[in-house]
């Protein structure tokens, strides 16, 4: 396991807790406006895009 395997895998674990983060938030009420929903929703999906960009970005660096 190299230096660069560890640091995606640190990456994605750090994604993994905000997103668990922001699903509590999300369904435990806390988002006391539509307005804190909404933004709650907008920043999962761009962890969403994080995520896969992080995929590509290991996929390439294996590969080269």
């Amino acid at each position: 396991r190299g230096m660069s395997d560890s640091i995606f895998s640190l990456l994605e674990r750090k994604i993994d807790e905000y997103e668990s983060d922001i699903k509590t938030y999300l369904a435990s009420g806390q988002a006391e406006t539509m307005d804190m929903y909404n933004r709650g929703v907008g920043r999962n999906e761009a962890l969403q895009f994080i995520r896969q960009d992080l995929k590509d970005i290991e996929k390439r660096y294996i590969e080269s």
